[in-house]
């Protein structure tokens, strides 16, 4: 016999050998990848859901904060006509009429109902006529500079909502004020209707909405991104400033009338899942917004947990196979001799 007969046999047992590590080998890597891929989808689709939940969350929070403005706008517009009212019979002469307007006007004021804190008219020279925060025998002081008149003055009739100021009269705190012009019996602007509010106690409305740590809720100006209210307290420190143009939820309220986003917050620093929507007859955007990482914790929780386990899984059953490769004998050479060289084989 020549030696390679002996050999060859030998040698395509061990090339079955190798073969059956191979294909084994290739069928796990393939399961732990096909696994991979079942979680990781599933995982991903548990989170869309979970984010699309807490975005309708946010949305439906939204909609109540502009609910709550919209009573407080509501208000407003009343003391507004009843200011209207109290010039018409002050300048008809009427001041006992007059004189009982203020007097609920003044108590509305003093009672702070939906956060008033002053209530006042101005003529149209600028002049501050009148105002329940004015000391009796105060000196007229004259806010025509002042932007709340000024936009008034040069044409405009609806309600105009100012920036944060500090009070002419009062110096005392942050105020935000409402306005609308005043007309004569002809049309013409005669003056300002003017109605201060409290924009620590709307904040403080808003944060009574909040359920936890790390949500949000913002009123803003459109024009100008100037806030007006911030219900997490952390951030109050903000109030009198405004958001930058750059700022995308900013730039998705001036975009359409309401939505949702998930955005990094300039306040917070962090990301939030944001329902918005534009208030209805005036021009201020509200907005809601929940932690995002705080909403997804659980999900990112659960993935964290899923691919642990399939690691472990993963490393278990490979040294499983591993050991059963190891211990599986190799094909026995004179096994797979045809029977005529087997039997001249020596041994």
């Amino acid at each position: 016999m020549f030696p390679s007969a002996r050999f060859e046999p030998r040698r395509a047992g061990r090339q079955r050998h190798l073969a059956a590590w191979a294909s084994a080998l290739s069928a796990w890597a393939i399961s732990v990848l096909l696994l991979h891929w079942f979680y990781a989808t599933h995982l991903q689709r548990e989170e869309q859901a979970a984010e699309f939940a807490a975005l309708e969350r946010a949305a439906a929070m939204a909609e109540a904060v502009e609910q709550g403005v919209l009573r407080k706008l509501d208000f407003v517009e009343g003391l507004h006509e009843l200011l209207q009212l109290r010039e018409r019979l002050d300048r008809a002469g009427d001041t006992a009429g007059a004189a009982a307007i203020e007097e609920h006007l003044t108590a509305v004021a003093r009672r702070a109902r939906f956060g008033v804190q002053a209530i006042g008219v101005i003529r149209a020279d600028g002049v501050l006529h009148w105002s329940t925060a004015q000391a009796p025998g105060a000196q007229p002081v004259s806010v025509a500079e002042r932007e709340y008149f000024a936009v008034h003055r040069d044409g405009k009739r609806e309600l105009h909502v100012s920036a944060l100021t500090i009070g002419r009269t009062s110096a005392i705190r942050w105020s935000m004020h409402l306005t609308r012009a005043l007309e004569d019996r002809s049309g013409n602007f005669a003056g300002v209707a003017l109605v201060s509010l409290d924009p620590i106690e709307l904040s403080k409305k808003l944060g009574a909405l909040h359920a936890g740590h790390g949500e949000a809720s913002v009123v803003l100006r459109l024009d100008d991104g100037a806030l007006l209210a911030l219900g997490a307290p952390e951030e109050r420190r903000f109030l009198g400033g405004a958001l930058p143009e750059e700022a995308v939820l900013f730039q998705l309220m001036r975009a359409e009338r309401a939505g949702r986003a998930r955005v990094w917050s300039h306040l917070s620093g962090r990301e939030l899942l944001f329902g918005y929507r534009t208030v209805s007859g005036a021009p201020l955007a509200v907005a809601y917004g929940l932690d995002a990482e705080q909403e997804l914790a659980p999900i990112r929780a659960l993935r964290r947990s899923a691919q642990a386990s399939m690691a472990i899984a993963a490393t278990l059953s490979l040294m499983i196979l591993l050991l059963v490769l190891w211990w599986m004998p190799p094909t026995r050479a004179r096994a797979s001799l045809p029977a005529g060289l087997a039997e001249r084989a020596p041994g």
